[in-house]
């Protein structure tokens, strides 16, 4: 385990770490004797996070892949999957069996993809509300000129752009739920409505 690829360490049932292969040292950026010893909570960048981890450990849970931002030594921040179990004999609590996967740049990707998507969102969220503007405009005085077909264009127009406004906010709404900063408010709907509205588009 000492030379194995993945970063691994143990950690006791009191939160302290005591043991961690050369991986895991390397990934962080200690020397060993500032990392053995201390509490595994000094190296998480979110108090609640490794408060949830050690609990869950604790009632013999077994994480997969969890969330969790480390502090390497050098001040940076890494993003990582956590999992592990606890190894116990007689079912005492003897310590913790953590593999560490790095996705700091998977997470950094999402996040300019996010925020490219936000940016152009925004961008094109400005004229169209513009252009709405005027449409809805011409569609009200359109009768007064008597000309069906202008009128019927028209409405057809302001239809299409408003499916566009809203694909617009659906990019939006997206990019919020993958950076967790949306809050669902479930609703009920009729679906034979939305099918309706999708048929006529």
């Amino acid at each position: 385990m000492e030379n194995a690829a993945l970063p691994l360490h143990w950690v006791n049932s009191e939160g302290i770490i005591t043991w961690a292969n050369q991986a895991e040292l390397t990934a962080l950026g200690f020397e060993r004797e500032e990392y053995i010893g201390q509490p595994i909570a000094n190296f998480h960048a979110d108090q609640p996070t490794i408060n949830d981890i050690l609990e869950r450990l604790k009632d013999n849970q077994t994480l997969h892949n969890y969330r969790a931002r480390l502090k390497c030594k050098d001040g940076t921040i890494k993003h990582v999957l956590i999992s592990s179990n606890v190894l116990r004999k007689e079912e005492a609590f003897v310590h913790t069996r953590c593999f560490t996967r790095d996705i700091t740049a998977m997470v950094l990707e999402e996040q300019r993809k996010n925020d490219f998507v936000s940016m152009v969102s925004h961008e094109l969220k400005t004229p169209l509300t513009s252009i709405l503007g005027y449409l809805q405009v011409m569609v009200s005085k359109a009768p007064k000129f008597g000309d069906a077909f202008f009128t019927q264009a028209l409405a057809k127009t302001e239809k299409q752009a408003k499916s566009i406004q809203r694909m617009i906010e659906d990019f939006l709404i997206i990019s919020r739920l993958e950076e967790a900063k949306l809050q669902l408010n479930p609703e009920t709907f009729e679906l034979h409505v939305l099918l309706q509205e999708l048929i006529q588009d």
